[in-house]
């Protein structure tokens, strides 16, 4: 019954088993067996998957989901966005521009995604997000996400990012001197 519950959510997110356990910190077979109704999830990782799946707790746990009209969505505080540069997702509630150096070959901007989960001594996590070649591109990307989160979505994905290649272990490189478009939201 549960499990059921949490597979039609999952899919209707369009979130993956491994999506989903990486945003909760455990493995894709503890989903399984969530999915399966082998083991139910602790009251910590039920409230993570409500915020995760932007639904509240009576859908989540009542007999039938219940599906949010888009004319009744309230602002989401959160939303849930891959990371193009370490392939992990996450739930972030701020965003920021990070400047590099300024160069013609790798892009000179950052973007930055703050976690509501603390870190270590109560800090604010950060992650970071994508690469992008201008501020204006950088800041445009923000807007569209705060955008999403006003209209109450929980899931965003990346779409005005710099087309990078990775060079070495810690370098990037463009791959074109341009900023593409990969998708809109």
């Amino acid at each position: 019954m549960f499990g059921e519950k949490l597979t039609q959510l999952r899919k209707q997110k369009g979130l993956s088993q491994n999506d989903l356990a990486e945003a909760l910190g455990i493995s894709r077979q503890a989903i399984s067996k969530y999915e399966n109704d082998l083991a139910e999830p602790d009251l910590d990782k039920i409230e993570q998957l409500r915020t995760i799946l932007g639904i509240s707790y009576a859908d989540l746990l009542g007999d039938e989901p219940q599906q949010q009209a888009p004319s009744t969505r309230v602002p989401s505080d959160s939303i849930t966005i891959t990371s193009l540069i370490n392939d992990q997702l996450g739930s972030y509630t701020g965003f920021q521009v990070a400047e590099g150096i300024p160069s013609k070959t790798a892009p000179s901007f950052l973007l930055i995604g703050e976690s509501r989960h603390r870190g270590f001594l109560g800090t604010t996590r950060l992650a970071e997000l994508g690469w992008y070649h201008t501020r204006a591109t950088a800041e445009t990307e923000i807007k569209k996400i705060q955008d999403a989160m006003q209209r109450g979505e929980t899931i965003y994905h990346l779409a005005y990012t710099a087309k990078v290649n990775k060079k070495g272990t810690f370098g990037v490189r463009l791959a074109d001197n341009t900023d593409h478009e990969t998708q809109s939201n």
